[in-house]
């Protein structure tokens, strides 16, 4: 559903009005699916399983439990889509707007570990090559502190893929 950040008094994810009950391309679903905003049917959850704990905060992988777990549901046959009229109210302290190296280093390796888990999805491959592209660009382009972090997401983002790949 649709997420209102009380602080910055906006949308939190910038799906526009266009979207409402339409079915997400699997793209949409990858780069901008917040877990906050997500309602699932128990029949779902009973049926493509429950959370994987080596996803998420406090996982293996720092991030990308709910991506799987929608990954998962779409192989069952379900259908994701946004709803405007659904609205859910969540503060979003400014301060953890500005991720540090460190979780943007751990959403890298949980993005990477979710490509290399859901790797039969041959749109994935062609989003994962499209968001190394993108992060290569960053480091090519930015300098300083941005180059930096954008060094850290690719990193964070191969060492993810390739651990996962190892298992």
């Amino acid at each position: 559903g649709h997420i209102y950040d009380t602080v910055k008094q906006g949308d939190f994810v910038g799906y526009k009005t266009k979207y409402n009950k339409k079915k997400l391309s699997l793209r949409m679903i990858i780069r901008t699916c917040p877990s906050a905003g997500l309602v699932f049917p128990m029949k779902m959850i009973q049926e493509s399983g429950f959370f994987d704990e080596q996803f998420g905060i406090g996982g293996f992988y720092g991030s990308g439990e709910e991506t799987d777990l929608i990954l998962r549901a779409l192989k069952y046959g379900y259908r994701v889509k946004y709803l405007t009229e659904m609205t859910l109210s969540h503060p979003v302290p400014a301060i953890k707007r500005q991720l540090s190296h460190q979780k943007r280093k751990m959403y890298a390796e949980g993005l990477g570990a979710l490509f290399s888990k859901h790797k039969g999805y041959k749109i994935l491959t062609l989003l994962r090559i499209e968001h190394k592209l993108r992060l290569i660009a960053k480091i090519l382009v930015f300098k300083g502190e941005k180059k930096e972090l954008a060094i850290n997401e690719y990193n964070g983002f191969k060492e993810g893929y390739s651990r996962y790949a190892k298992k």
